[in-house]
């Protein structure tokens, strides 16, 4: 039972925990701190100091989208595959489904088979002996017998 539950609770938890909470919204959370810090420094009275923070602020922010859009893109391709997945599963247990009809179908051919095989040799002993009226009577009840009840 472990078996089956711990990759289904891992999966939950590596899309939507705490993993998934970090790579989405940390770097958002840390363009907040950093521009909080930038603003501190812009209040300052040097230019230099203010047109290297406005620039950092702006590498920065760029640096942080670029990595939140591609976690995002990495999330967007594991649920593609996840999904991808499950449809071949679904797609594998239709296959096992009709096999398994199939196999079904070939016992049942085969069963027939062996029980005509069996009624043509008793057929072909009452011929052999000259039982003509017993031979003509086994397959009247063959021919009841195959009949469909009304």
């Amino acid at each position: 039972c472990r078996r089956f539950i711990l990759p289904q609770f891992t999966r939950f938890f590596d899309v939507f925990g705490v993993t998934f909470f970090i790579r989405i919204t940390g770097p958002f959370l840390m363009i907040y701190l950093v521009s909080n810090i930038f603003l501190t420094l812009i209040y300052s009275d040097s230019v230099i100091v203010f047109s290297l923070c406005s620039l950092g602020f702006l590498l920065f922010t760029g640096i942080l989208t670029k990595y939140a859009l591609r976690s995002f893109r990495i999330f967007i391709g594991q649920e593609k595959q996840h999904t991808q997945l499950l449809l071949q599963k679904g797609q594998l247990e239709q296959l096992t489904d009709h096999l398994n009809g199939l196999s079904k179908k070939y016992t049942d051919i085969r069963r027939q088979n062996h029980d005509m095989s069996g009624h043509l040799t008793a057929l072909s002993y009452l011929i052999d002996t000259g039982q003509w009226d017993d031979a003509a009577d086994y397959i009247d009840s063959l021919i009841l017998r195959r009949k469909p009840r009304e």
